[in-house]
């Protein structure tokens, strides 16, 4: 087989576009496979191993020449460049040749952004915004997805935060407030709380927890920002300086970065609540008089109490923190004593107190009243 100038041109730029196409590695070899003469031509098989171990060949056919001189191997060098060995002994290498796969290299034009000139610039752009931006502001308003539903995504959100927020709705992380002791309502003149517990139980939802804080009143008593991401349940004992005497709501707020939950407890401090009757003989009801009578520790003005008296009057006190009597009822008779009744305001063991008293003395025997 011979072979001429023209026909070594044009087999050398034949194998360069073939193997550009085919996406071939910088120094994967290229030999040849095979070789099958016939009378007019000699075909050639050229094989090379992509990146990922897939074998590739491709076939090109050469025209018999006439100088006697033949082609007998062809190689792709790891400088990418084509060595041509021919039968006379001789060899020609042609000039290298970019079978490179560099994103870098590949041009890229886009009107969009006049800074991206390549392939690898248009992939850090797009992934750099989470697979793409909103170019307008986009409110939702689908029923099915009620966890962003009202919520309007700004020009610019990234679509892979929008995806999220639909495939995977958000969730605020759960707070619960337990107190030791228990108790929450106190008799304001003979007790106190020199110290409490307070235990948070505390659930993750969507994101991590990032910390949680104790509160008495506004005051931030103890904050935990280690070991909470998982939530669980967490502790405080909380021993003030002087002893608690008034009424304190104790919080525990819980913060996943995006949201903010809290629960709270509240100690009641109140006076004692009294009722009961006085003798007509009684003429000025005093505080001594008053806490002669029946006596209860609660923390409303609601009271209903059954009286008996042969000829006396019924009293009813209670602290004035807790606002002014809106009916007195005999419910059973369905017979209002509004009328009936007077208050004062009076003062017993420091504390101010409403006192309401029957203005007329009166014999009744088990009568039940409703005061609220």
């Amino acid at each position: 087989m011979a072979i001429n100038t023209d026909t070594y041109g044009a087999c050398a730029s034949l194998i360069e576009a073939s193997l550009v196409g085919m996406g071939v590695v910088k120094g994967r070899n290229c030999t040849v496979s095979g070789v099958t003469e016939n009378d007019d031509n000699t075909v050639m098989t050229f094989s090379w191993t992509l990146e990922d171990g897939t074998v590739k060949t491709r076939q090109i056919s050469i025209p018999h020449g006439e100088d006697g001189v033949s082609v007998t191997n062809v190689a792709l060098g790891a400088d990418n460049k084509f060595t041509f060995t021919f039968s006379d002994g001789t060899t020609k290498t042609t000039t290298a040749v970019d079978v490179t796969t560099d994103v870098n290299r590949i041009e890229y034009a886009t009107s969009e952004d006049a800074s991206v000139s390549n392939v690898k610039q248009a992939l850090d752009v797009l992934f750099a915004n989470g697979g793409g931006i909103l170019e307008e502001d986009l409110r939702v308003t689908a029923t099915e997805y009620d966890g962003v539903k009202g919520k309007t995504y700004t020009a610019g959100t990234s679509i892979e935060d929008i995806l999220r927020d639909l495939l995977i709705p958000y969730a605020k992380p759960t707070v619960n407030l337990v107190i030791n002791p228990s108790t929450t309502l106190y008799d304001a003149v003979t007790s106190n709380l020199t110290s409490i517990t307070l235990n948070a139980v505390i659930g993750k939802n969507t994101n991590d927890i990032v910390s949680v804080k104790f509160y008495a009143g506004d005051t931030v008593i103890n904050t935990i920002t280690t070991n909470v991401a998982s939530g669980g349940t967490f502790n405080y004992v909380y021993t003030p300086a002087i002893p608690i005497k008034t009424t304190t709501t104790f919080k525990v707020e819980v913060s996943d970065g995006a949201n903010t939950v809290t629960a709270s407890k509240t100690i009641v401090f109140i006076g004692k609540s009294y009722y009961g009757t006085v003798a007509s003989a009684v003429t000025s009801v005093t505080e001594a008089t008053i806490k002669t009578l029946d006596n209860t520790l609660k923390n409303t003005k609601n009271l209903v109490a059954t009286f008996t008296t042969d000829f006396g009057r019924v009293i009813y006190a209670y602290p004035k923190e807790l606002g002014l009597l809106t009916n007195i009822r005999d419910e059973k008779n369905s017979f209002s004593y509004n009328e009936s009744f007077q208050h004062r305001t009076m003062t017993i063991d420091g504390i101010e107190y409403y006192i309401y008293e029957l203005i007329e003395n009166a014999g009744f025997s088990n009568v039940e009243l409703t005061f609220k």
